[in-house]
């Protein structure tokens, strides 16, 4: 099974390219998405939304003058999320995003990393960060990496057509 990886910087269009794939393919997709839940002044406060069940829980949360993650949240309900969309008959599984706030949360991970062997195909979108683990994602030999940083929208769209859609 080959996995899809797309990351590059902030605002390029990462999960619009994911959703795109996902409408082309029109199939079935469980896992989760990452949604802003409030604005504050030293950045967005994100939530993570189960895309079987609807529920969100909040990700990330003020500390002082910078947003840290909840690694309680990752490590349970993420985690939760993760092998419940793995264990559905959706054929994909969508991972939406996977960045720095994740790094505490041993458990989170570990299910994202079993995802990867699972018989589902995995859409992931990475945050443009050099982390251990994203790197090791980057790194697998069953994954197509598409890069905005590197490939226009559409030159990314017709990288993955090639690879997946035809």
């Amino acid at each position: 099974m080959l996995h899809l990886l797309i990351t590059g910087a902030r605002q390029r269009g990462k999960s619009t390219l994911a959703n795109r794939y996902l409408t082309a393919r029109g199939l079935p997709y469980a896992g989760y998405r990452t949604k802003v839940r409030e604005q504050t002044e030293v950045g967005p406060v994100y939530e993570m939304q189960d895309l079987r069940t609807g529920e969100c829980r909040p990700i990330s949360r003020r500390e002082g003058d910078r947003m840290v993650g909840i690694p309680k949240t990752f490590d349970s309900f993420g985690t939760k999320v993760i092998r419940d969309a793995s264990a559905s008959d959706a054929p994909i599984l969508l991972l939406d995003e996977i960045g720095r706030f994740e790094r505490s949360s041993g458990r989170f991970l570990a299910a994202i990393d079993e995802a990867f062997s699972e018989v589902q195909q995995v859409v992931a979108v990475l945050k443009q960060e050099e982390l251990p683990y994203l790197e090791s994602m980057k790194a697998r030999t069953d994954v197509c990496l598409v890069d905005l940083d590197v490939l226009t929208r559409e030159e990314a769209w017709e990288r993955i057509q090639e690879v997946f859609l035809k």
